[in-house]
C-alpha cells in the first residue's frame, strides 16, 4: 500500500510541475548580483571575496535580431558594456558578447552568439551540450518560490560543472554565464536577482546569508533618515537610521573587495581599527531595504 501512495505522489508531483506555466527571462530593467570567492595565498590563505553585477538595461540589434544590452559592474567602477541577451519562442537563450572576456567567463570569439541555456522540454535524463560540456544531465526537477511566483528549478550535473541549479527566468545559481565560466582556485555564486525595481530575491550564497548588494543608484528601496559619523573616521563610525533588529553591513574598498560583513549590533557601530586609510563603500541591509554610502578611514 506504500509503494502505491508512494506512486500516485509522484505521478501527481510530475504533473504539477509539467503544468508550471513557464518564467521567461527579464525584458527590461534588471540585476543579477554576484560574488567570487577564493583563499589569498593558496588553501591556508586568508578567505576573500569580491562582489559584481551583471545589469540589463535597453535594447538593442544585432544581425536584424533583437537582444537585450547586459552590463557587468565591478565594486564603483562604471558598468561595461559585455554584449547582448535574447531568449526564443523555444525557451532557449543566447548572449552575443560585445567583449570576449570578462570576470571569470570567457567566450569562443565576440563574432557570433551563444546558447546559455535551454529550457525546451527538459526532464530528469535529459542530457546536453554547451560550450564544451559534453554529457550536462538532468537529474532532478522541482520549484523554488520566489516572491509570489514559483519558478520550475532544474538540478544539472556534469565532470566540468560539478553540479548547479537552473532557475526558469533567472538562470544559474553558480554564475549566469556558468558554462563559459571556470573555477578553480575560486568559487562563484549568484547571491541574489533583482528583476525589477521593485522586487530583490535571494538565490544562493556562500555562508547562506542573503547578503546581496546592488550598484549605487539602482536602489529605488532605502533605509529612511540613514546616516554615518563621524566622517572621516580613525577607529568607528557609528550608524543612524531606521533600521530593524536584524540589520546587516557590508564594508568593501573600491575595487569591489568586500573587507568587512557582519550583522549590526544594538549599538550600531562598526570598528575601522583594522582598515588601511582610504575610501570604503558601506551598504546597509535592513527588511528587504538596501542603503550604500562611502566614508573615508584615516
Amino acid at each position: 500500500m506504500k509503494k502505491l501512495y508512494f506512486l500516485l505522489f509522484a505521478i501527481l508531483f510530475s504533473l504539477l510541475l509539467n503544468a508550471q506555466p513557464y518564467i521567461p527571462f527579464p525584458t527590461d530593467h534588471s540585476q543579477w548580483n554576484n560574488v567570487s570567492t577564493w583563499y589569498d595565498g593558496g588553501q591556508w590563505g586568508t578567505y576573500t571575496s569580491s562582489n559584481y553585477q551583471y545589469i540589463m538595461d535597453g535594447d538593442t540589434i544585432i544581425n536584424s535580431i533583437g537582444y537585450k544590452k547586459m552590463y557587468a559592474a565591478y565594486g564603483e567602477e562604471v558598468s561595461e558594456y559585455i554584449g547582448a541577451l535574447r531568449e526564443d519562442t523555444e525557451k532557449n537563450i543566447y548572449f552575443f558578447p560585445g567583449i570576449q572576456s570578462f570576470n571569470y567567463v570567457n567566450f569562443p570569439s565576440d563574432s557570433s552568439e551563444y546558447l546559455l541555456y535551454t529550457f525546451n522540454n527538459l526532464d530528469v535524463g535529459t542530457v546536453l551540450s554547451i560550450n564544451n560540456h559534453n554529457n550536462i544531465t538532468v537529474v532532478q526537477i522541482d520549484s523554488v518560490l520566489l516572491g509570489e511566483t514559483y519558478h520550475k528549478r532544474y538540478y544539472l550535473t556534469n565532470t566540468a560543472m560539478f553540479g548547479e541549479y537552473w532557475i526558469e527566468g533567472v538562470g544559474s545559481d553558480q554564475e549566469l554565464f556558468s558554462a563559459y565560466s571556470s573555477e578553480f582556485e575560486w568559487d562563484l555564486f549568484t547571491l541574489c536577482f533583482k528583476p525589477d525595481s521593485l522586487n530583490t530575491y535571494y538565490i544562493n550564497s556562500p555562508d547562506g546569508q542573503d547578503w546581496c548588494i546592488f550598484n549605487v543608484g539602482t536602489n529605488d528601496l532605502e533605509i529612511s533618515n540613514f546616516s554615518i559619523y563621524p566622517n572621516p573616521s580613525s577607529e568607528s563610525i557609528k550608524i543612524s537610521g531606521e533600521m530593524d533588529g536584524n540589520s546587516r553591513y557590508l564594508v568593501s574598498d573600491i575595487s569591489g573587495k568586500i573587507i568587512l560583513q557582519s550583522n549590526l549590533e544594538n549599538d550600531f557601530q562598526i570598528s575601522t581599527t583594522k582598515l588601511a586609510s582610504g575610501v570604503y563603500s558601506i551598504t546597509i541591509i535592513s527588511d528587504n531595504k538596501i542603503y550604500s554610502a562611502k566614508f573615508i578611514k584615516l
